[in-house]
This record gives structure tokens, C-alpha cells and sequence, in this order.
């Protein structure tokens, strides 16, 4: 008897190691910033939702292309996941790739669209996107903007465009060593995700002269001009969202899609990327790829408008 009931109970928990997957959510980015943590709230909430394992998978360098083709280049079976960001839809037109983003993974669902503030080191003298524009045209080298790959490399760039020249755009491998020598005041400008700005500004350690988007934001900065009102032609839209390989099956990424919704429902998700300078968005496969065409195009012209593509 006590053989059968042995026998029974290792069958049951066969079933469920069997049903029980263990998936990967990859990230283009290091722990700590603001893609892991979303990566992280993802991981838990689905874990919960359907009881498969989420890993979340750290693969930053290459300007995001180390992440992107391990995940275009894993079998299509809706195991390995991308957390993908806006500079998914620019890298093909700012360096030489040996694949295409928009074409070797599908999109499953938009996270988050991201919304960005201009923030300067709390000793600086200035005060308002005007002095931005003064002190460009006054000093002798003109501004330097802190950039990390992706879009506020680009909103450097456009600045530099809107200033007439008068900035120098000086890149970092990563927001935290941006974030840390803006802090120090070893530069003029930097455009930063809400997220860090709040929280820095509110520290007393930069301080906020503008922002992208005014939706959602707290009372604190709520009352900042928008970054379009100096500079008509300033475009800064961001997103996060979720990928698969193409050839994914169209009914597990509907399943995917199904689970990712179900997941981004809960309230205490929500709020957490509210307080990480996020909207949360949710919807459709279809909703996200008409995102992605459209920032792609978007992207794509004002890269080539500015001269950043490859040479």
C-alpha cells in the first residue's frame, strides 16, 4: 500500500515539474537600473499569473545588440523573452547590425510608454530651459550632455541641433555613471527617466527644468514646462515592452500576450511603474507593433536629419 501511495505521489509531482516552465526574460541592460526593475516586476507578476518560472537574464553591451540577437536567434517557442526599449527602433539606422529588430522578433505587448525631464547638477546656475539657451550661445564651448545609448543619446543630439551647434554630447555606457558624474557637476545637462529625476530632484542633488510629457507626474514637478515649448522641434517619446523571436507561434504569443495583460492588470504593478516615471499601456500584439512602426519612422528620419547614421 504505502508502495502505491509513494508511486502516485512521485507521479503528481512529475505532472507538475512537467507542467511547470521555467522561461527567460532578457534584459539589454545591467542590474539596477530602470529596464531591470521593470524586468524584475514582470518576472514576479507572471510567475504568479501562470506559475511557470520567470529568470530575468541581464545581457547589457553592444548597444543592446548582445540581448537582441541572443533572443532573435533562440528557438521560437515562446521560452526566451526580450524586455525591449526604445533603442530597439533606432539601432538599425545608427550603426551597422547583422540583424533586424524590427523584423527577426515580434512584438508581444507594450509595457510602458517612458516619460523624460532635463535635469542639471543642483550647484548649476541654470535656472530654466531659456538659460539652457543663453548660456549655450554665451559659453565659450557650449553645453555638455551626459548620454547613454538610446534615447537621450538622441535628445542630446536634437539639443545640440536646437542650440545651433553649441553642445557636446559626451556618452556613457550606462545611466548610473551618467547619473552619478551629473550628480559630481561634471556636466551641464543631462536628459533623465523621470524616475531619477523625482527622486534626485527631491534629494536635493539636481534639479529639473523641463519635462517630456506632463501626464502622471508628481505635484512636485508637475508644474514644469514642457521641453517643446523652447524647442518646438524636440521629439523624446520612450516604450519597454516584451518580444519573441520571430516564427513564435501566433497562439502562444497570443497566450503570452493574454498573460502579460492579466499580469500588468494588478494595481500594485501599476503603481510601481508610475513611481518609476512610467505609464503603464498593456494591449494588443497588433496595438505594440503599430508603436514600434510608427517610432521606427519617427526615429529614423530624425536620425538622418541629425547625421547619426553609420558611416
Amino acid at each position: 500500500m504505502m508502495r502505491l501511495l509513494f508511486s502516485l505521489l512521485l507521479a503528481c509531482v512529475c505532472t507538475l515539474a512537467a507542467a511547470q516552465e521555467t522561461r527567460r526574460l532578457v534584459v539589454p541592460a545591467p542590474p539596477g537600473g530602470n529596464l531591470d526593475r521593470t524586468a524584475r516586476l514582470i518576472a514576479q507578476r507572471m510567475s504568479a499569473v501562470t506559475h511557470d518560472v520567470y529568470i530575468v537574464e541581464n545581457r547589457p553591451g553592444a548597444n543592446t545588440m548582445i540581448a537582441t540577437e541572443l533572443v532573435a536567434k533562440s528557438p521560437p517557442d515562446g521560452r526566451t523573452l526580450l524586455l525591449g526599449a526604445t533603442s530597439l527602433v533606432m539601432i538599425s539606422s545608427l550603426q551597422k547590425t547583422s540583424l533586424s529588430p524590427l523584423q527577426d522578433l515580434v512584438p508581444v505587448m507594450q509595457i510602458s510608454s517612458e516619460r523624460y525631464g532635463l535635469a542639471v547638477p543642483v550647484g548649476s546656475p541654470l535656472r530654466s530651459l531659456a538659460d539652457v539657451q543663453v548660456f549655450a550661445s554665451t559659453n565659450g564651448p557650449g553645453i555638455n550632455c551626459l548620454s547613454v545609448p538610446g534615447t537621450t543619446l538622441i535628445a542630446c543630439e536634437q539639443l545640440k541641433h536646437a542650440v545651433g551647434g553649441k553642445s557636446v554630447t559626451v556618452p556613457y555606457a550606462g545611466v548610473a555613471p551618467a547619473l552619478t558624474a551629473l550628480v559630481g557637476g561634471h556636466g551641464d545637462v543631462m536628459f533623465v527617466h523621470m524616475e531619477a529625476g523625482v527622486k534626485l530632484s527631491e534629494s536635493g542633488k539636481i534639479r529639473l527644468l523641463g519635462v517630456s510629457h506632463r501626464d502622471g507626474l508628481p505635484a512636485a514637478v508637475a508644474g514644469l514646462p514642457l521641453l517643446s515649448q523652447t524647442w518646438p522641434d524636440m521629439f523624446l517619446e520612450g516604450f519597454s515592452g516584451v518580444f519573441v523571436p520571430a516564427g513564435t507561434p501566433p497562439g502562444r504569443i497570443r497566450e503570452l500576450n493574454r498573460d502579460l495583460n492579466l499580469a500588468q492588470s494588478d494595481p500594485g504593478f501599476k503603481a510601481a511603474l508610475r513611481e518609476a516615471g512610467q505609464d503603464s499601456i498593456g494591449g494588443t500584439p497588433e496595438h505594440f507593433a503599430e508603436t514600434t512602426r510608427r517610432l521606427s519612422q519617427r526615429y529614423e528620419s530624425l536620425i538622418r536629419k541629425l547625421d547619426l547614421g553609420p558611416r
